[in-house]
C-alpha cells in the first residue's frame, strides 16, 4: 500500500475479480464509437487508463441495449458487428490486470431520436422531453422485448470476455422514468404504487442474473439525489428503491451518484461542475450504503488521491469513481502507489473538454491532449536538439515539457516575470481559482524535466541568436483589444484583461457596459463580478443568450448567477460605431438605437490578436495556440504538445 493513501491502493474482491485497488473509471460518454460499434480509438481510451493501473474500468456510458435509444457516437450493445471488437476491448484491459465492466441501458427519451421519422419511447406520454414531441407508449410487449435485449446484452458481453455488466438507471433512464410517480402515470402492473414502478428494473435485474455465469458482475448505477422535483422522487423514496433492488439478492455492486435528466441543474449534477462541493454525492451514498447489502461505489467530484482516501476512510463508499481525474491523469494510481502523488496532473474539473459529448462530439480534455486524440509521441526523439520556446503560457509551458520529455535540450523565454500566461489573469475570477492548478503543475514538471527557464527575458532577436535554436516553438499568446472604430466611439473603453490585471479600477457605483463579444463565460463572469462590487452594468451581447458558446453543463453556473445578479441583460444586440458614435444594432431587424446610458466605463470582451513576431533565418519554426489563433485553453495545449512531439 502507498504511504498516505493505504484504503485507496488496497486490493478489492468484487464478484470472484481481485481488484488491485480501489480506483474505478466509471461510464462516460466516450462518444468514441463509429456507427454504434466500438472502434480502436475507444479500445485504446481504456486500454490507456488500465494501463496506468485502474483497478476497475466500466466502458460504454450509455451504451444502448435496443435501436430504439441508440446513439451512433455510442456502443450498441444489441447489433453483432460488436462482437469481436467488445473482445477485443476487454481482452486489452485485461493485460494489465483491470476488471472491466460494460454499462447497458435504455435511454427513452433522453436520447435524441436518430434516423428517418425516429421517434421516443416512454411508460406513458407525460415523460416527454421537448421538442422531439410526446413518445410512443411502451405496451406490455413492448416492455417484453426490452427486459429481453438486457438480457441479450449482457450475454454478449459474457462471450466477449467481460467481467460484468452495469444497468443503468441514472439521469432519468428509462428505469428510473418507469419508478417516477410523475413520468409514470400507466395503471397497469407497472404503474401506480412503488412495487409496481420498480417491476420494470426488477424484470431487468432478475433476467440478466439469470442469463450469466456464475462470477459475472451485475452492477447497478443509480442517483441516490436528483436535484429537481420534476421526478416526484426524494431522498428517502430513493433510499427505499435502493434497499428495494438490494433485497433482490442479484446485484453484486451499487454504482452511487447524483442529478438526473429532468432540470439544467439536475442534468449538471449528473457530471457536476465546479460550482458543487467535493466529494458531492458522499453523503447520499453513505445512505444508500447503509441499506444495501452489496457494496458502494460512489463518484461526484472526487478529483484527487485525498479525496478518495477521505472517501473510504469515512465509511462512504467501498470504491470510489475518480473518472475526471482519470481523464486527465490515467497514470494516477500508478503514481498514487509509487508515492509520487505531487506529479499528477490535476484535473480543473471545468468540463470543457470532457463534456463536449453533450453536443454530440468526441471526448477530449482540457489538460490532457492525448484524449479522444492519437497517442503523442513522447518516447525518445531521434536525435536531441536545441529547442527554444517563446512565451510561458500553457501553449509555451506544454510544448517545453513534452520536448524535454523526448530528449531535447529546451530553453524557454518569458517575457513576464512568472509563467502561465493569461490563465493566471483567469484564476482571479472568484470562481475559477482552479484554473491555476495546471499551470502550477506544468512548472514543477518543468523543473522536474529539466528545462532551463529565463524569466523576464524577451525574445529579441540578438537573445534568439545567443540561444542558437535548432527549433523553435512560439507560443507568444494573445492581446485583448477594443476594435479601433469602438475605442473612439464609445470614449473611455478597456478590455476584460484590462480589469482583471488591475490596470483599471471600477469604483463603487459606477455606470458600466460590458460588452461581451466572445460568448463563452469571461463576459458574463465579469458582469456579474462588477455587479457584486456594487457597479451598475449592463450586459450586452450579439447572441442570443449570455455565455451563449459555453459548454452547456457550464452555463448553469454562470446563468444562475446572472439571473440572480441586479446585472441588466440584453441579447441579440451588436455594439458597433456608426458616424463615430457608438449605438446598438439589433441582430435580426439591423434597427439601430443609441446607448441607453452614459456610461463611466465601457468593458469590451472577446476581441484578441495573435501576438507572434517570427524571427527570421529559423527553418524550424512552429506557432502554437493563440499566437496562431486566439481560442479556448483546450486547443493552446494540445498545439503545444503536438508541437513538441513532432520535433
Amino acid at each position: 500500500m502507498a504511504a498516505g493513501y493505504p484504503r485507496l491502493t488496497e486490493p478489492f474482491a468484487l464478484g470472484g475479480h481481485r481488484l488491485p485497488n480501489r480506483i474505478v473509471l466509471t461510464a462516460h460518454g466516450e462518444h468514441l464509437a463509429a456507427d454504434g460499434l466500438v472502434t480502436e480509438r475507444l479500445i485504446a481510451h481504456h486500454e490507456r487508463r488500465a494501463a496506468g493501473g485502474t483497478g476497475l474500468i466500466i466502458v460504454g456510458g450509455s451504451a444502448a441495449v435496443a435501436p430504439s435509444a441508440s446513439n451512433p457516437a455510442l456502443i450498441s450493445l444489441w447489433d453483432p458487428r460488436n462482437d469481436a471488437p467488445l473482445a477485443a476491448l476487454a481482452d486489452r484491459v485485461h493485460a494489465h490486470g483491470t476488471t472491466v465492466l460494460c454499462q447497458a441501458t435504455h435511454r427513452a427519451t433522453r436520447e435524441l431520436p436518430g434516423g428517418l421519422d425516429a421517434h421516443h419511447v416512454a411508460p406513458s406520454p407525460s415523460a416527454a422531453v421537448p421538442p422531439y414531441g410526446a413518445p410512443a407508449v411502451l405496451t406490455g410487449d413492448d416492455i417484453d422485448e426490452l427486459v429481453g435485449r438486457y438480457a441479450a446484452a449482457a450475454r454478449r458481453l459474457a462471450r466477449a470476455g467481460f467481467d460484468g455488466i452495469e444497468v443503468s438507471a441514472l439521469g432519468t433512464h428509462l428505469i428510473e422514468q418507469f419508478w417516477s410517480p410523475l413520468l409514470n402515470r400507466r395503471d397497469d402492473a407497472y404503474g401506480g404504487p412503488l412495487r409496481n414502478r420498480l417491476r420494470f428494473g426488477v424484470r431487468v435485474v432478475e433476467a440478466i442474473a439469470d442469463a450469466v455465469p456464475d462470477g459475472f458482475v451485475l452492477a447497478f448505477r443509480m442517483s441516490a439525489d436528483l436535484y429537481s422535483a420534476a421526478v416526484g422522487l426524494g431522498r428517502d423514496d430513493l433510499l427505499e428503491i435502493a434497499a428495494a433492488m438490494g433485497e433482490l439478492g442479484r446485484i453484486d455492486l451499487f454504482d452511487i451518484a447524483g442529478g438526473s435528466g429532468m432540470s439544467v441543474r439536475a442534468h449538471t449534477a449528473a457530471v457536476p461542475t465546479d460550482d458543487f462541493p467535493v466529494k458531492c454525492n458522499n453523503d447520499a451514498a453513505a445512505a444508500v450504503r447503509a441499506v444495501v447489502p452489496a457494496p458502494v461505489l460512489v463518484a461526484g467530484r472526487i478529483l484527487a488521491p485525498r479525496h478518495g482516501e477521505e472517501t473510504l476512510t469515512d465509511g462512504v463508499a467501498d470504491l470510489v469513481g475518480m473518472t475526471r481525474a482519470l481523464i486527465a491523469d490515467p497514470d494516477l494510481p500508478r503514481r498514487v502507489r509509487a508515492g509520487q502523488a505531487e506529479r499528477i496532473r490535476p484535473c480543473i474539473a471545468i468540463n470543457e473538454g470532457c463534456r463536449r459529448v453533450v453536443a454530440n462530439k468526441s471526448l477530449a480534455c482540457t489538460v490532457n491532449p492525448e484524449v479522444g486524440a492519437p497517442a503523442l509521441d513522447t518516447g525518445p526523439a531521434a536525435e536531441p536538439r536545441r529547442v527554444v520556446v517563446v512565451g510561458g503560457g500553457p501553449a509555451g509551458m506544454e510544448a517545453a515539457r513534452v520536448a524535454a520529455l523526448r530528449g531535447h535540450d529546451v530553453v524557454l523565454l518569458e517575457r513576464d516575470g512568472r509563467l502561465g500566461g493569461q490563465v493566471r489573469l483567469a484564476a482571479r475570477l472568484p470562481e475559477r481559482p482552479h484554473l491555476a492548478g495546471h499551470v502550477d503543475w506544468l512548472e514543477r514538471e518543468l523543473e522536474l524535466a529539466g528545462v532551463t527557464v529565463r524569466l523576464g527575458t524577451a525574445a529579441t532577436p540578438e537573445r534568439l541568436r545567443a540561444e542558437r535554436p535548432d527549433a523553435l516553438v512560439v507560443a507568444t499568446g494573445s492581446r485583448a483589444v477594443v476594435p479601433p472604430g469602438l475605442a473612439a466611439a464609445l470614449g473611455r473603453a478597456v478590455t476584460d484583461v484590462d480589469v482583471l490585471a488591475g490596470r483599471v479600477e471600477v469604483p463603487a457605483g459606477a455606470r458600466v457596459l460590458v460588452y461581451d463579444a466572445e460568448g463563452h463565460v469571461r463576459g458574463a463572469a465579469l458582469a456579474c463580478l462588477l455587479s457584486e462590487r456594487d457597479a451598475a452594468v449592463d450586459y450586452v451581447t450579439p447572441f442570443a443568450a449570455a455565455a451563449q458558446h459555453l459548454e452547456a453543463p457550464n452555463k448553469t453556473a454562470i446563468m444562475r448567477r446572472l439571473r440572480r445578479s441586479t446585472v441588466r441583460p440584453r441579447c441579440d444586440t451588436a455594439l458597433v460605431a456608426a458616424d463615430g458614435a457608438a449605438v446598438l444594432r439589433d441582430v435580426w431587424t439591423e434597427d439601430e438605437a443609441p446607448l441607453p446610458a452614459a456610461y463611466d466605463l465601457a468593458v469590451v470582451v472577446g476581441y484578441r490578436v495573435a501576438v507572434a513576431d517570427l524571427p527570421a533565418g529559423i527553418a524550424d519554426l512552429t506557432v502554437v495556440g493563440d499566437a496562431k489563433a486566439p481560442r479556448l485553453l483546450r486547443n493552446a495545449i494540445s498545439e503545444g504538445a503536438r508541437a513538441a512531439a513532432a520535433l
